[in-house]
Order: structure tokens, then C-alpha cells, then sequence
């Protein structure tokens, strides 16, 4: 198999992270309950998760990865400003909710 870097695909509301050439997880953004990022050492990752408890853990800064913050950045109660903040100064090990908040 032909080695594929990581990167994230929107369609609409269907988001699909690409690992690898073989291994890959999509996720519906329209029905997320929890919206997360978290720091392991030097990297930030989403943690998204859906309605129905299926999971994404996505690396900050991947190609396409943007696209979920352009997706969520329009929804209400997001913590755009909070995430900015999260992922410029990462610290070693950490987690902020972004939605929902409270």
C-alpha cells in the first residue's frame, strides 16, 4: 500500500480523518455532543465526540484540519477564542471543552 499522510476531508457534515492508507474514522459533525482539545507533550489534538459516543481524536495542524474549525466556528456557544489560545501556547498536558460550554 502507498503511504498516506494524515489529513482531514469535510463533505458537508461528514468528516473524514485519513491516518494512514488503510486505516481511517469519520465522524458525523452535525450530531457531536462534546467538542474537546487536548495536549500530550508538544501536540494539541480534537477530541470529538457524537451523539451516538462514537470518537475522533484528530492532531492540530494536520492538512484539512481547519476545516473543523471553519465548521464549528459558526456554531453557537463555540469557544473559538478559547481554542486559539489552547492551541498557540499548548501546554504539556492539559484539556479544554469548547462546546458545550457549562
Amino acid at each position: 500500500m502507498t503511504p498516506t499522510a494524515p489529513a482531514v476531508q469535510l463533505n458537508q457534515d461528514h468528516m473524514i480523518y485519513t491516518r494512514n492508507a488503510s486505516t481511517r474514522t469519520e465522524l458525523d459533525l452535525a450530531d457531536l455532543a462534546e467538542v474537546d482539545v487536548f495536549a500530550r507533550g508538544e501536540q494539541c489534538y480534537w477530541h470529538l465526540t457524537g451523539k451516538d459516543r462514537r470518537e475522533a481524536l484528530v492532531p492540530v495542524g494536520i492538512p484539512g484540519e481547519s476545516l473543523i474549525r471553519q465548521y464549528l466556528a459558526d456554531w453557537r456557544g463555540f469557544d473559538y477564542d478559547g481554542l486559539v489560545r489552547f492551541v498557540s501556547e499548548p501546554p504539556v498536558e492539559g484539556r479544554r471543552r469548547l462546546w458545550p460550554l457549562g
